[in-house]
């Protein structure tokens, strides 16, 4: 209670957005009884208008309308408020989060429960495990797929990050049942039986998760540090070695103040309580390349190619890296080793971005809740958008 306390006293400002929910309540309220004062606010109106022309609005139906905007305003805002009011109450009071999407695990671990976005908790507890059929067809899909781009001369690799929980299943609450063999790690299994460079970093980041915070605590996403794992993982299977994470300096600054692209603390913001939950750490791994987070969140968001060059390479090569928001932190591992990088969400990938890049390498990523989608992974090499995910 001590420690509950001394948050409220900390962050003075809640108290003052409820002095100010108060406030503007009683003005709200006046509105709501303007009514018993119409008569005597018309009869007024009248005797201005016969003053003032008939065809000049008065001062007392201006200040009406305005009253009523402004109430209408208010209206959204109070519910914004009182949503946030009651999040911040209940978290306080019961140490609950009052979020559909969010989940409260041991030791302030926050994790995504969404069933709309995925289901990362169907595949925490293993309740939507794929058919043999289903990973037949993924398998033969991707081979198909590799072989046209092998045939290209490109270099294939597809890496299947997994979800924060099954890194973190420690920190899970307890009533959540642990599946430690997922639809996502049968399918992986399948792919490379078939011949796929198919890669999930998941046994090396559960080895060394105790060792180096590799997720976010309060966003769905790897950090740097678990990006790099996976890195090393993928260009292992290409015969390219980096070092490996215990020989690297790594420096951490806070990420409050320095949010940015897939790096923003987005479970804290979903459960509106970010500013409870604003002690997470930005990891960076030395020599790996610094992006300048701004210009490519801009790209990605405007669905232009981000292009990071690195004149001091040790790979003269190009390297596109096709994904979804798990690709961002993978960005500076591969800049370190390769002279081009480009990176592109895979809703925004078109075929006729190879043509154009003409790669030498492509990393496709898909986190482990989006693994079905592997079964539209021909839309890397057909023109038909349709197949897109």
């Amino acid at each position: 209670m001590k420690n509950k306390l001394g948050f409220i006293i900390k962050n003075w400002y809640i108290a003052t957005i409820v002095v100010m929910f108060v406030a503007i309540s009683l003005l709200s309220w006046a509105y709501s009884v303007r009514p018993m004062g119409r008569y005597m606010l018309s009869e007024m109106s009248d005797y201005n208008a016969d003053a003032a022309g008939d065809n000049k609005e008065s001062v007392f139906s201006i200040v009406d309308r305005e009253i009523r905007n402004l109430n209408d305003k208010w209206q959204i805002y109070k519910k914004k408020a009182i949503k946030k009011i009651d999040v911040y109450y209940t978290y306080v009071v019961t140490g609950e989060v009052a979020s559909v999407q969010v989940l409260l695990g041991k030791n302030n671990w926050l994790f995504y429960k969404s069933n709309v976005d995925s289901d990362p908790i169907a595949d925490y507890e293993g309740s939507n495990m794929y058919s043999s059929e289903q990973l037949d067809s993924m398998a033969q899909s991707t081979m198909e797929v590799q072989g046209k781009l092998e045939n290209m001369g490109i270099r294939f690799a597809l890496i299947l990050p997994p979800n924060k929980e099954t890194v973190y299943f420690e920190n899970m609450p307890e009533n959540y049942f642990h599946c430690e063999n997922t639809r996502t790690d049968i399918l992986v299994k399948t792919l490379q039986e078939q011949g796929v460079n198919a890669i999930s970093p998941k046994n090396r980041l559960l080895d060394e998760h105790m060792n180096y915070q590799l997720y976010y605590k309060y966003d769905t996403h790897w950090n740097q540090l678990g990006a790099y794992i996976g890195v090393k993982d993928v260009l292992s299977t290409w015969n390219i070695d980096i070092p490996e994470l215990l020989e690297r300096d790594v420096s951490e600054n806070p990420l409050k103040g320095n949010y940015h692209y897939c790096g923003e603390d987005d479970l804290a913001r979903l459960a509106d309580l970010l500013p409870v939950f604003d002690d997470e750490i930005e990891y960076f791994v030395e020599g790996t390349i610094p992006v300048d987070w701004e210009d490519f969140g801009d790209e990605q968001e405007h669905k232009i190619i981000s292009h990071i060059y690195n004149k001091n390479a040790p790979n003269i090569g190009r390297l596109l890296l096709v994904g979804d928001s798990f690709r961002t932190s993978m960005v500076p591992a591969l800049s370190e080793v390769f002279s081009d990088v480009y990176v592109v969400h895979r809703n925004n990938y078109t075929p006729d971005i190879m043509e154009s890049i003409k790669p030498g390498y492509l990393i496709v990523e898909y986190v482990e809740r989006y693994s079905d989608s592997i079964k539209d992974i021909s839309f890397l090499v057909e023109e038909d958008l349709n197949c897109m995910q």
